[in-house]
C-alpha cells in the first residue's frame, strides 16, 4: 500500500460537538498528523516551542473557548499576541481590559497602557 502524505492545508479540523468528538478526531488522524510535523521540520518551518509556551497557549485557548470565541478567532489572538511579544492569554487580557476601559469610559482601575 502506498503512503499518501498530506498537509495541514488538506486536513483541517471540523467542528467538534464535545471533546470525544475531538479526541477520536485526533486520534484518527494521529499518523497524517505526525507526518505533516515531519514535513513542517524537513521545511524549516517548525516553531521551537518550550514546555512554558505549550502551557500558555493551551491556557489561553481554554480561555477562548470560556468566552466563546472559535478556533479561527483565538487563531487571529494568537497572531496578534506573537505580534506584540506576548502569550495569548496575556493579548486577551489586554483585548478585554480596553474593551472594558472603552465602554465605561475608562474608568477601569487597571491603566490605558496596561489594556494597549
Amino acid at each position: 500500500m502506498e503512503k499518501q502524505t498530506m498537509t495541514s492545508n488538506e486536513l483541517s479540523r471540523p467542528k467538534f460537538k464535545d471533546e470525544t468528538e475531538e479526541a477520536e478526531w485526533w486520534y484518527d488522524h494521529r499518523e497524517a498528523l505526525a507526518e505533516i510535523d515531519v514535513q513542517t521540520i524537513r521545511k524549516g518551518e517548525a516553531k521551537r516551542r518550550t514546555l512554558d509556551s505549550m502551557i500558555a497557549e493551551a491556557a489561553g485557548r481554554r480561555i477562548a473557548r470560556d468566552l466563546g470565541l472559535s478556533d479561527t478567532d483565538f487563531e487571529q489572538v494568537a497572531r496578534v499576541a506573537d505580534a506584540l511579544n506576548v502569550s495569548a492569554t496575556e493579548c486577551l487580557r489586554r483585548l478585554v481590559l480596553a474593551r472594558v476601559q472603552a465602554y465605561s469610559g475608562g474608568s477601569s482601575q487597571s491603566t490605558a497602557q496596561e489594556a494597549a
